[in-house]
């Protein structure tokens, strides 16, 4: 337990369950702000059930107050999730603050930061990672994601859903078909 984490836990303008889920987190953190509970171990925690205890998670990820990263095991099975709470002010919430105009007075305005640099220590994030987590977040439904996972290679989509993200086009899903399509045909006019 981190009682930095608590504390920081307590100053955040949150209310009800989503408060209890960040608690719940911040307990099982070490002083880095990382944990890596399971859903069951947070969900009995905060005495909420399953899908509650995923719903407040990704909640609290969509305001930027904490960054998860998938696990998996040596055989490549799934596990815990990593999370990362956003404890210092160069944290993700400062760029989420700055997107949603939120009415909490904004921290210092550093440069940004990749979701993905706040894991640091660990390898460069998986691209299946950036496709689930980056995609999702565009409003880019996983169907379509997985299709084009496997007529791209997931490589190619990870690349072209951080191109998507920066662009922010308005219409992010046809953005991304477009940049892997004009890929496919530079792979193609090259060929020949």
């Amino acid at each position: 337990m981190s009682v930095q984490a608590m504390s920081w836990v307590w100053q955040q303008r949150i209310k009800g369950t989503a408060k209890l889920v960040l608690l719940a987190l911040a307990d099982c953190a070490n002083d880095d702000g990382k944990c890596w509970p399971g859903i069951e171990t947070v969900s009995k925690k905060c005495g909420i059930g399953r899908n509650t205890a995923i719903d407040n998670i990704r909640k609290l990820e969509k305001q930027g107050l904490i960054i998860s990263k998938r696990r998996y095991t040596e055989e490549g099975r799934r596990t815990s999730n990593l999370y990362k709470l956003s404890i210092s002010p160069e944290s993700v919430r400062t760029e989420y603050l700055r997107k949603e105009k939120s009415t909490l007075s904004p921290v210092s305005e550093p440069e940004p930061l990749d979701n993905h640099q706040l894991l640091e220590g660990d390898e460069s994030p998986d691209p299946k990672d950036i496709v689930w987590q980056e995609g999702v977040k565009l409003k880019i439904p996983r169907t379509l994601l997985g299709k084009l996972c496997k007529e791209y290679s997931t490589e190619s989509v990870a690349q072209a859903v951080l191109e998507t993200k920066e662009q922010a086009p308005a219409e992010p899903k046809s953005y991304l078909i477009g940049i892997l399509k004009s890929q496919d045909q530079d792979v193609f006019r090259g060929a020949i």
